[in-house]
């Protein structure tokens, strides 16, 4: 009986090795899968990282696979897992934002100036950001941007067919021709700006568990 403990550990020692082998190049897998499937972005994603000053690659380094990954059958569509929050939103902002997500990673701008949380769904990097009071979504090759006022109603119905950065002076979206497409009020009379904004191409930088980061070749965007 005295030689079953040292062997039970000896047992025990090599599955956890095992485990955790299997974890590391299951996680270098699924960064590997996405890095491969990811090929384009919104242009807000590129242009607030730009203005900001934002490193992406940390973010992208989150990614996680789902506990049961690669088991099922794959969905080209789904939202992959970021867990990444870097530095405090302002107590004193008045952004309402949504409760963080093991599905999205936020990067806040320098000095409180805004926020960008990052999105992939199948092989697109989405994004939501907090400009000041100014709330964007871009996703689907289309940008919402919710303003913290109302538009009064002859400039709600002359804004259609202008170009955004002509009605909302931001560095975003200066230099990029997002034509306003619609011009409407949200239920809480804010008005909402919708543009059409098509994905660009995109690399994911993706950091393996070693810490070398695989930087895929550059594809050329498809239209969505």
């Amino acid at each position: 009986m005295g030689g079953t403990t040292p062997l039970r550990e000896t047992v025990r020692s090599a599955l956890r090795e095992a485990d955790e082998r299997f974890e590391r190049e299951r996680l270098a897998l699924y960064r590997a899968y996405v890095a491969a499937l990811v090929r384009r972005a919104s242009p807000l994603v590129v242009d607030l990282a730009r203005h900001w000053g934002l490193d992406l690659a940390p973010a992208f380094a989150s990614l996680a696979p789902p506990w049961r990954w690669p088991l099922g059958r794959p969905d080209p569509l789904a939202r992959h897992h970021l867990r990444f929050w870097d530095g405090e939103v302002p107590r004193a902002s008045r952004w309402r934002l949504p409760e963080r997500s093991v599905r999205s990673a936020d990067l806040v701008a320098p000095g409180g100036e805004g926020l960008l949380r990052l999105d992939v769904r199948g092989d697109c990097v989405d994004a939501c950001a907090w400009i000041g009071e100014t709330l964007v979504i871009a996703r689907a090759g289309k940008l919402l941007v919710w303003l913290p006022f109302a538009l009064p109603e002859t400039l709600a119905i002359a804004t259609p067919g202008r170009l955004l950065a002509d009605v909302v002076d931001h560095p975003a979206f200066r230099g990029r021709r997002y034509r306003v497409s619609r011009a409407f009020a949200d239920l809480g009379g804010r008005a909402v700006l919708e543009a059409r904004a098509r994905a660009v191409a995109f690399s994911l930088p993706v950091p393996s568990p070693s810490g070398d980061v695989a930087v895929p070749p550059p594809a050329v965007a498809r239209r969505r």
